[in-house]
This record gives C-alpha cells, sequence and structure tokens, in this order.
C-alpha cells in the first residue's frame, strides 16, 4: 500500500510539472500514466523480485549458520533444527508451519523449494555427505560458514552502496526538477510565447518521457534482472517469479 501511494505521489509530482512546464492537462494526464506505468512495472517486475531475493539471502544464512552452530554443539538434527526455527523470520516461520506432519529431515530438504539457492543446495550436499560418510561436522561445515559469512557481509555493503546510488539518483531528479521551476518562472516573460512554440512543446515533453524512461532503467538495473529472466512465462502462459542473480 505504502508503494502504491510513494508511485501514485511521484507521478503526480511530475505531472504537475508537466501541467506548470506546458499548461496543458492533457499532457499532465500522459506524464502522470507514464510514469505511474515506468515505477509499477519497474517496482512489479525488478525492484521487488530483487527485495524478495535479498531478504531470502538473509534468511537462508541465518537459518543455515543456527543449523550448523547447533548441529555441532549437539550432534543432533532436531535440536539443530529448533535454534534454526527460533531465529526465523515471520514468513520463514510461516512456510515451516506447512511442514508440521514432516520429520526434521524432510523439513530440511523440503525448505530448498522456498530459498532456491545454491547455497542452500551446498548445505543440503555437507548434510549428505555427514550422513553417508561421517565425520566431523564441525570440519565439513567450516568452509561453508566462512564462505556464506563472506556473502553475508558483501550483500549487507552491497545493498549499502544501493541506497546510497538511490539517493544520489533522487537527488538528480530533484535538482533536474528544481531547473525546469526556475525555467518555468525565470523565463515567464516569454512563456506565453513559448507555450505557442511546437518544438518547446516537443522538448519539453520529451523530456519528461527520457526521465520516465530513465526511471524504468534504474530499477532494472538496479534489481539486476534481465528482461527476459523478467517477463519469462511458465507453461501456463503466465509471468514467471524470476530470482535476481546471487551476490
Amino acid at each position: 500500500m505504502k508503494k502504491y501511494l510513494f508511485i501514485t505521489l511521484i507521478s503526480l509530482f511530475f505531472g504537475t510539472l508537466c501541467f506548470l512546464l506546458m499548461n496543458s492537462i492533457l499532457y499532465s494526464l500522459i506524464v502522470f500514466v507514464l510514469f505511474a506505468a515506468s515505477l509499477f512495472v519497474g517496482d512489479f517486475f525488478f525492484i521487488r523480485r530483487r527485495m524478495e531475493k535479498e531478504k531470502k539471502d538473509h534468511e537462508c544464512f541465518f537459518f543455515t549458520r543456527s543449523f550448523l552452530l547447533s548441529l555441532i554443539a549437539s550432534n543432533s538434527y532436531d535440536e539443530a533444527y529448533k535454534a534454526a526455527e527460533s531465529n526465523a523470520s515471520k514468513e520463514l516461520l510461516l512456510v515451516l508451519g506447512t511442514f508440521k506432519e514432516r520429520t526434521t529431515k524432510e523439513k530440511i530438504y523440503c525448505l530448498y523449494d522456498y530459498f532456491k539457492t545454491d547455497e542452500y543446495r551446498l548445505f543440503l550436499s555437507i548434510l549428505d555427505l555427514y550422513e553417508t560418510e561421517g565425520g566431523d561436522i564441525a570440519l565439513l561445515s567450516d568452509p561453508y560458514l566462512m564462505d556464506a559469512t563472506q556473502k553475508e557481509k558483501d550483500l549487507i555493503r552491497k545493498e549499502g552502496a544501493k541506497r546510497k546510488s538511490f539517493i544520489e539518483f533522487s537527488s538528480l531528479l530533484f535538482m533536474g526538477s528544481l531547473i525546469i521551476g526556475f525555467l518555468r518562472y525565470g523565463l515567464s516573460s516569454f512563456y506565453e510565447e513559448l507555450l505557442g512554440s511546437f518544438p518547446y512543446m516537443i522538448c519539453s515533453l520529451l523530456y519528461f518521457v527520457f526521465t520516465a524512461f530513465t526511471v524504468f532503467m534504474y530499477c532494472k538495473n538496479y534489481s539486476e534482472i534481465g528482461f527476459k529472466e523478467a517477463f519469462r512465462k511458465d507453461k501456463n502462459g503466465k509471468i514467471k517469479k524470476t530470482a535476481a542473480k546471487s551476490v
């Protein structure tokens, strides 16, 4: 709901800016719809999927880390599962709640359908190796824990860099809007004459089209999801949920 309000406010802002610049309700509505469509598609197909992927990456790290550390200490699958479950997010707990009738090992393997990451597949392979070959689980899991910890740090660092880039991008849009506002009121003596100029109207409209396209491409690049993956359809002809690239 908050996202839809944000999209509406941003679209309304640029629609209003278009009206101040071009004095046309029609063009303002076109710009409003253009920005709303760009933001909605960018959020639904790209940003939202990236955020879901990052959330699951964090959940996977904390679940597998808690499980392995508890397994090292207790040497019990049941105790390890309880420890991992106690640190799970609300969304993950809802998923785990659907496995109540299954054994602990079955629950662990069923979770792959939720995470669907290479890291979780590696985690399962460590458990398979431990069950079939035996050995010290601490030695078997140590490389995985070190690698997973490093990836978690890299993910947090990357998220921070993306927040910084978002602030910079938003600042550029704001500065561009201020310049447009300055031109509108700074050239007020020529404003009526400019409104009758076809090149002025076309250039003004192209500015908003280009800005909306830039916003859409920013969403796409932020998500690190390609167009083919974002709009790939399943066997039923529906758009598939696509995971972003792993860090």
